[in-house]
């Protein structure tokens, strides 16, 4: 009996040093996402089309020769031409898993099975019956990803073309979304899972249906897990806003976003750290992240009476890839820290930190290199963009 507890002990020490048995203090028991999933077609090389080309292409397309926003949201037919147009000028192309739910969702996965924690995360949304939602399962699949994304056979799975342009030295990142499956998502399926409870760490994003987004909301409220509403697109929520910002926990925004909401909620946007701090403590209290680029990301959180406020510097890479994906990113990585029981500054940290090496990637869904790989092994700490406290000292835009 003895020899039998001591090859135990050798096996569990073994199996610690391997990594394979590790013992977490999760904050919850699952995570689960319910948003947007599609497919992006995007270029697999550097190079980057002149924006003159693609309001051309626009024009013969939909007749409107007007300035393209960085989103453009367009029919089905439409995005179709627009890729016959595209590949036929760039062969070098792939189709890859996307969409911002499905970015938290997978970005949280690989967080967390980059740390051995086994805890479930859980996604939901809706995909046709095509060759783009195999596609998005397969990803699914290779993160370890629970698939709960219904199947619909009325409509196709959201897909878009992400374009990098220039036009002189401006360079920028245009993309042609076509919503398909993600207009027509509902949470039927989310009102039956009986395992959402006071353990759950549940976040939603705005690409759904307004009415969709709040109904989540209430749901997952009522069974009493912990909400994070990612707030991309706060005038879709304005005629619920009143109601709904008391069932949520925590808000992820970027400081244009937030700019939008304060201007909904009548918040005067003179200072960020008011701003912040109002909307935390608007009809009950909540965590408000809010990004800003290359000047990090700043955050209020009310439970911490000492020092609510908090400024987190961006970190410095070796060179910028493609920055898509890397907001949805920093907020997976922000949600693994969170699930695990990690403190509110050390999960800041983990969100500045995945969203800098995303940008290292071609903004496809894939494991994140390590940080002595990124920044070398002889430093403690990795490089930042900006001395600290640097997002609360940006200049405040206002809505004109």
């Amino acid at each position: 009996m003895c020899d039998v507890t001591i090859a135990a002990v050798v096996l569990l020490v073994h199996a610690l040093k391997k990594g394979i048995f590790v013992m977490f203090n999760n904050t919850f028991d699952q995570l689960v996402v319910f948003g947007s999933a599609c497919t992006d077609i995007v270029r697999t090389n550097t190079m980057r089309l002149p924006e003159g080309q693609l309001l051309e292409w626009w024009k013969q397309i939909s007749g409107d020769a007007a300035r393209l926003y960085e989103k453009n949201y367009v029919a089905f037919s439409a995005l179709n031409q627009l890729l016959v147009y595209w590949r036929e000028s760039c062969h070098e192309t792939a189709e890859v898993a996307g969409g911002s739910g499905l970015r938290v969702a997978v970005g949280a996965a690989s967080a967390l099975r980059s740390h051995h924690n086994p805890l479930p995360v859980v996604f939901y949304g809706l995909v046709g019956d095509d060759d783009a939602a195999k596609i998005i399962r397969a990803k699914m699949a290779e993160f370890s990803v629970t698939d709960h994304a219904e199947t619909t056979r009325l409509i196709s799975t959201a897909r878009s073309l992400v374009v990098n342009v220039a036009e002189g030295f401006e360079k920028r990142t245009i993309t042609f979304v076509y919503q398909g499956a993600n207009e027509m998502l509902e949470t039927i399926q989310l009102a039956k899972h009986q395992t959402i409870t006071a353990k759950t760490l549940f976040y939603v994003n705005t690409s759904q249906p307004a009415a969709t987004i709040v109904r989540a909301i209430e749901i997952a409220k009522a069974k009493g897990a912990f909400v994070v509403l990612g707030c991309s697109k706060p005038e879709k929520l304005a005629p619920y806003m009143a109601d709904l910002l008391p069932k949520v926990d925590g808000l992820i925004m970027n400081s244009d976003e937030l700019t939008r909401l304060a201007n909904i909620m009548n918040i005067p946007m003179d200072d960020w750290r008011h701003a912040t701090a109002q909307l935390a403590r608007t009809q009950g209290q909540r965590f408000v992240i809010v990004t800003h680029g290359k000047f990090g990301l700043s955050a209020h959180d009310p439970h911490n009476t000492h020092n609510p406020y908090h400024a987190e510097p961006a970190m410095t890479v070796p060179h910028v890839v493609s920055s898509i994906g890397a907001g949805d990113r920093a907020a997976g990585e922000f949600l693994a820290a969170l699930a695990e029981g990690k403190d509110f500054v050390a999960a800041l940290r983990a969100m500045v930190r995945g969203g800098a090496k995303q940008c290292l990637l071609h903004g496809e869904l894939a494991p994140l290199p390590r940080d002595e790989d990124v920044w070398g092994s002889g430093q403690d700490t990795p490089p930042m963009a900006g001395g600290q406290g640097s997002a609360w000292h940006r200049p405040v835009r206002t809505l004109s």
